[in-house]
């Protein structure tokens, strides 16, 4: 365990020296106010993955889920592991597994809480 928590920190700071001296790509993934174009949304994955950061990939897709190219791209990758589970759960399990996590959902988000 010990090995792994040094590891971590190892992974963190070296992620934040490689940020620190890519300050364009630092912009494009961690402030708010950077309007990220389309053509750098390719260009910023593929920084990432050369690195190995798919942790920030993720926190860049979700940043920019709103952003036409990124929320097309996500639609339609989500769309297609839908179809791809389905396929291979099967209809009945796809939706016991639908309706447990709506229920799931329900109960951990009630609409109208009780007042206590």
């Amino acid at each position: 365990m010990h090995e792994n928590a040094a590891a971590t920190r190892n992974r963190t700071a070296e992620m934040i020296r490689w940020l620190a001296s890519h300050p364009r790509i630092e912009q494009m993934l961690c402030h708010d106010e950077y309007a990220i174009k389309d053509d750098e949304c390719l260009e910023l994955v593929d920084a990432l993955e050369k690195q190995g950061y798919y942790e920030m990939i993720y926190i860049f897709l979700m940043k920019n889920q709103f952003q036409r190219a990124v929320g097309n791209a996500i639609d339609k990758l989500v769309a297609e592991m839908w179809a791809n589970e389905w396929e291979k759960a099967g209809n009945q399990q796809m939706c016991r597994e639908i309706k447990e996590r709506i229920k799931n959902e329900i109960m951990q988000h009630p609409a109208n809480p009780e007042k206590g």
